[in-house]
């Protein structure tokens, strides 16, 4: 996290300078940071499923770092989107995280605790016939009052979403149940609209000065030189060989559907302009587009040999 970190502070002052110096200054570099600084866990684990490396150390250690990293990676867009949202008024931004702690509390001592009882208590066969429809409901409406309450409390819906989902992940059974539901309908619809909505906001043709795309190459070599370049660096430093730290690295570049959210939320708050918008949308698909041909490259032979023709 530290490098992605260190690449956008020493990018940020000439970018907001050149691209966006209407939009405040902290919170463009924060969002930039953390852009930087994101790594794409699921996108990562479907690689690793695909190329039979799942149950590897590699894989784990991946895996388990990359959790980790985008935990830190929601935590800091919350930060941002707090301090975007209160206009950078110190006694609002207090009394803004004072009501998210304390809606988090909720969730996690009182509301996530009842519903997994409920669970437990009603639904110990559900693993068999799925999720009951009563149940099903009771969730989204909890959902949904979730995300309400965040966007009143002034940060993006979506963290609404993610912080009902850390009350339930505890319950494996419901996890499971959620999944069969929905991931479906999840893979084949929401998340193509998802791209599209971010495809529509994209205007390539926008770049229309060498300028524009130099900030936008720029960006693209932060991002890998932070990325790439900081976690090949940590996994050098904790005794990986070269070839596992470089297929480390190549995977914790990988930002691909987070990165995606980042920006789009970054957009939604004005800290973006659609120039800034376009060019790191082109940084999180490039540094996705990269990862397979990197991971091959670098992964050591005993573990290349598991990876199906």
């Amino acid at each position: 996290m530290a490098t992605p970190f260190l690449c956008g502070v020493a990018i940020g002052p000439w970018l907001h300078r050149t691209f966006a110096p209407q939009t405040p200054a902290f919170g463009f570099e924060l969002f930039l940071c953390v852009a930087l600084s994101i790594s794409a866990l699921p996108i990562m684990g479907r690689i690793l499923l695909e190329m039979n490396l799942e149950r590897t150390a590699l894989g784990a250690m991946t895996v388990s770092t990359a959790a980790i990293d985008d935990v830190i990676g929601w935590v800091l867009l919350g930060v941002a989107t707090v301090l975007a949202t209160n206009q950078f008024d110190p006694w609002r931004l207090l009394l803004q995280i004072g009501c998210i702690a304390g809606f988090f509390l909720l969730l996690q001592r009182v509301i996530g605790p009842a519903l997994r009882a409920l669970w437990r208590k009603n639904f110990q066969d559900a693993h068999e016939k799925g999720m009951p429809n009563s149940y099903l409901a009771l969730l989204l409406i909890t959902l949904f009052a979730s995300c309400l309450v965040t966007h009143y409390l002034g940060i993006f819906v979506i963290f609404g979403a993610f912080l009902f989902g850390t009350c339930l992940h505890q319950e494996a059974a419901i996890v499971k149940a959620w999944r069969d539901r929905f991931s479906g309908v999840v893979l084949v619809a929401f998340v193509p609209v998802f791209f599209t909505n971010t495809g529509l906001n994209t205007r390539i043709g926008g770049l229309q000065t060498t300028t524009a795309w130099l900030a936008c190459g720029l960006i693209l070599a932060a991002a890998v030189a932070g990325k790439l370049g900081g976690c090949y660096l940590g996994a050098r430093l904790t005794g990986q060989s070269p070839r596992e730290a470089g297929s480390i690295a190549a995977l914790m570049n990988t930002r691909a559907l987070m990165g995606l959210i980042a920006i789009n939320v970054g957009l939604e708050l004005k800290l973006l302009t659609p120039e800034l918008f376009t060019m790191l949308v082109i940084m999180a698909l490039a540094t996705t587009a990269m990862c397979g041909p990197l991971l091959r490259w670098w992964l050591p032979k005993e573990l290349l040999a598991r990876v199906p023709k």
